[in-house]
């Protein structure tokens, strides 16, 4: 009976050793599977941010568009945003999907009215939207279910990426990889950002936008460089100078001229819309356009355009304005811009107020004002 006894007791050990083993066993089953699921997702951590560290090297927008394809490889969203933090504004500099055009330039205050977006931008968190009845306001209300992901630098906000239109809540595990994902590129798109700025400020005249002169003789030369061989080609040359600007400062202050100045940069680029011109502020009142692939005839018709728009700016403005083409006239950057510079100040001695080209003559004046 005892040995009975013995042999049940032994039996129900074994039978619980073996419970407890394989109990054991499939916890270092799912432990051995967390551990490479976590590793698989570290790797795809890493390439997504690789990814965009990547595509930085061609500017910031590029760097948005392979986090938005990042974003949606986790997220089926049929709109994502990225809403640029700027002064108290959250500005929508990009977007990815069929609305998103509509969206672009969109300005929403931060501390303005609460929804997903502001919310998040607010609290540095990322804010979930799974369906109706939360107590978030969805930014599109079509769209209840949606994100918004803060993208902070050191403790900074950069901005908001906003993911909307899910088909259904998102999972928690694709959250917290967007999460991870957004906070991991903040810095490279900050960076982005930053070159950007720094490259715009070198080849951007801050006043009116129009390039810098070291730049349009850089872009000039480099378009010249193609055409070195090519008989059939052509391109344009015009230097523009207004003319009693100095009056306009010495009346009505340097503010007035300014804004003068601006004025004409539209004039030149209204007058150029349609084509791939270079636009470029010389220094002070002077500017100088090269007309790609245009030849001394139409350029002379833009230039005349030109003129007469400067005039009708009004406060006694006019400008001056001298043309060289290619080949023509001259062969290289240099020697271009000098023909068109000369042709500008013969302009100024026939009276203001005109259009003149260069030749190899001399130059000539080919259109003047019916008031000169």
């Amino acid at each position: 009976m005892a040995t009975g006894a013995a042999t049940a007791g032994i039996a129900v050990f074994s039978i619980a050793l073996l419970v407890l083993a394989a109990v054991m066993a499939r916890r270092v089953f799912v432990l051995r599977g967390s551990l490479r699921d976590e590793r698989v997702r570290s790797r795809a951590l890493a390439d997504a941010v690789r990814e965009v560290a990547q595509a930085s090297a061609d500017g910031e927008a590029a760097a948005r568009a392979a986090l938005f394809a990042s974003v949606a490889r986790l997220l089926p969203a049929r709109l994502l945003l990225y809403f640029r933090a700027d002064d108290g504004l959250l500005h929508c500099v990009d977007g990815w999907g069929p609305t998103a055009s509509a969206w672009r330039g969109v300005r929403l205050q931060r501390d303005g009215i609460e929804n997903v977006v502001t919310m998040a931008a607010r609290t540095g968190c990322t804010q979930v939207l799974g369906g109706s009845g939360g107590t978030v306001r969805p930014l599109v209300p079509e769209q209840q279910r949606s994100l918004a992901l803060a993208i902070r630098h050191r403790d900074r906000l950069c901005g908001v990426l906003y993911a909307g239109g899910l088909p259904a809540p998102p999972a928690s595990e694709a959250v917290e990889l967007a999460t991870l994902l957004s906070t991991a590129c903040a810095g490279v798109l900050e960076a982005a950002a930053r070159i950007e700025h720094h490259v715009a400020e070198a080849i951007t005249d801050g006043l009116t936008g129009l390039l810098t002169p070291r730049a349009f003789r850089l872009r000039l030369t480099r378009a010249l460089a193609p055409v070195a061989h090519d008989r059939f080609a052509a391109l344009s040359l015009l230097f523009v100078d207004t003319d009693h600007f100095k009056s306009v400062n010495d009346r009505l202050g340097h503010a007035a001229g300014d804004s003068l100045l601006r004025a004409v940069a539209r004039v030149l680029r209204e007058c150029c819309a349609g084509t791939s011109a270079l636009i470029a502020r010389n220094g002070g009142d002077e500017f100088c356009l090269a007309l790609l692939d245009e030849g001394k005839g139409p350029a002379v018709e833009r230039a005349e355009r030109i003129r007469r728009a400067v005039r009708a700016l009004g406060a006694g403005v006019s400008a001056s304005i001298g043309v060289a083409s290619y080949p023509e006239d001259a062969r290289s950057a240099d020697l271009l811009l000098e023909a068109a510079d000369t042709a500008m100040y013969h302009s100024k001695h026939a009276g203001r107020d005109c259009v003149s080209v260069a030749r190899d003559e001399g130059p000539a004046t080919v259109a003047r004002s019916e008031a000169t």
